[in-house]
């Protein structure tokens, strides 16, 4: 068996990966498995990890990788790659930190939640591992079922329900933590990566493709900022701000819009957003309103 095609198995994932190590033979070239334990996280790492699994939120760093991913149904992540030549560490650990970013990986390694395996002497282990998930299958529909009840289309008309009591850890743990994260909400997958552009120099950036998505990561780790584009669909911007805004009266949200007269940027502005960029925006602009709404949050 031959290099595989980087790409996401999302469908029978169990299946399929079985499939595949019943065709390794120990004459081919040496493979090996990463496994990030989804399965044994909290239920809000699960979660987030179940939302961002269901955005695609690891396809842009699977595609540049000779990595193949496959997401089982109990939230387990199995990662197969030809053993490498070189640093496998680093696309691993970029996409494992698209997936949990708040999350270290280097953490996760040290907790046994993210697991390494040479699949030559860990084939038994492995193949019974899927075997007891694929008979498991039936028990875990509900769960098959949480990550697509979890996407926006389904909960269009629904509210979106805070959690005070983990919000209050979050705030506690960004009290306290080293590096500092924006999340960045916009349904626009290039407008997100050239905020990510911008930002990384000061911030872990945190892409939200939704608002119930970016709701869900603010309500669990309470980022220092957030840029919150105003037309969002299934969950409008002002909608999101409104959420942010009443449990964490004192966050920082800077609106995207691309129109700075519109009456739904000065409504924004009147509900507490700290500021806006217009699209298409420049790097200086927006570090110059990300400046800004740090140095507001200062005074």
């Amino acid at each position: 068996m031959g290099r595989l095609s980087p790409q996401i198995v999302a469908k029978d994932a169990e299946r399929a990966l079985l499939d595949c190590l019943l065709q390794l033979s120990y004459g081919d070239l040496p493979w090996e498995v990463a496994i990030l334990h989804g399965s044994q996280m909290n239920p809000t790492s699960r979660n987030i990890l179940r939302l961002r699994e269901a955005n695609a939120s690891i396809s842009h760093n699977i595609y540049r990788t000779d990595i193949t991913a496959y997401l089982c149904s109990d939230s387990d992540i199995f990662f197969l790659y030809p053993e490498p030549v070189g640093d496998i560490w680093s696309p691993l650990h970029a996409i494992v930190k698209e997936l949990l970013p708040f999350l270290d990986p280097h953490q996760l390694v040290e907790k046994k939640l993210f697991t390494f395996h040479d699949v030559t002497h860990s084939y038994e282990h492995l193949f019974h591992m899927l075997r007891s998930k694929i008979s498991l299958e039936e028990a875990y529909k509900e769960v098959h079922n949480i990550a697509n009840t979890l996407k926006p289309s389904s909960l269009e008309h629904a509210p979106y329900v805070w959690d005070p009591s983990l919000f209050e850890k979050a705030l506690t743990q960004r009290g306290s933590r080293k590096e500092q994260f924006a999340l960045v909400i916009d349904d626009d997958s290039i407008q997100r990566q050239l905020a990510r552009e911008v930002l990384c120099a000061e911030y872990g950036v945190v892409p939200a493709p939704d608002g119930y998505e970016g709701l869900a990561l603010y309500n669990a780790y309470a980022p220092e900022i957030v840029f919150l584009d105003i037309d969002l669909p299934h969950l409008d911007g002002l909608s999101v701000l409104r959420m942010i805004l009443q449990n964490d009266p004192d966050a920082i949200v800077v609106m995207f819009t691309a129109d700075s007269r519109s009456k739904t940027l000065q409504q924004a502005l009147s509900i507490g957003a700290k500021g806006f960029v217009t699209k298409p925006f420049s790097a200086s602009n927006m570090l110059q309103h990300a400046k800004r709404a740090r140095a507001a949050k200062m005074v």
